[in-house]
């Protein structure tokens, strides 16, 4: 079956909301958790939050992949710049990832694929993509914080040229599905330029 990869449209925001709940290992939920309204659903949470505008975490900075007109995965990145002003982050459970940043790179801050899709060279393809727009902003490099325990996602990162350049520990929490270190991994344009 044919994979096309486009844009995010609003009507995207529901299944991006899930593909976040897959790869956050909970902290998705954990964020949404703190900004549910009374009786909302932490997936209506996730939708509400990704038809936003004007904001990062918007599906205007999300790519979808689609197969026979059904969403299997997605990838949501955005520029991530200097804060010369950084807001010290008060969570308890997010403040330690507060420093896991590389300036002037995109963020790829979930790369989501439907179980049956994987292993089948999409994630290879959204990295392509990704590394397009990297360019095309006139960024150095892509950036992404992954889990020690997802092994298989870490490989899969540092065979595509990402190095662990920062870590910080997981804040255990009932909602937080993984434990032990957490890797800031940076791909460099320079580095893929002199290879």
């Amino acid at each position: 079956m044919t994979v096309i990869f486009r844009p995010a449209l609003p009507a995207d925001a529901r299944d991006i909301a899930r593909l976040f709940q897959i790869t956050s290992e909970g902290a998705a939920d954990y964020i949404w958790s703190q900004i549910a309204e009374e009786g909302e659903s932490l997936l209506d949470v996730g939708e509400r939050r990704y038809r936003r505008e004007g904001v990062d975490f918007s599906y205007r900075n999300c790519l979808m992949a689609e197969a026979g007109g059904k969403v299997i995965g997605m990838m949501h990145s955005y520029p991530m710049f200097h804060d010369p002003d950084p807001s010290p982050s008060t969570d308890p459970v997010l403040a330690p990832y507060a420093d896991l940043e590389v300036p002037d790179t995109l963020y790829i801050s979930s790369l989501a694929l439907h179980e049956g899709w994987r292993n089948q060279g999409l994630g290879v393809r959204f990295l392509e993509l990704a590394r397009e727009r990297c360019q095309t902003l006139g960024l150095k490099g892509l950036s992404l914080i992954d889990y020690a325990m997802n092994t298989g996602a870490c490989r899969f990162y540092t065979r595509h040229g990402f190095e662990i350049v920062g870590e910080c520990q997981i804040v255990p929490h009932p909602m937080i599905r993984v434990r032990g270190a957490a890797y800031l991994m940076h791909w460099s344009l320079a580095a893929e330029g002199t290879a």
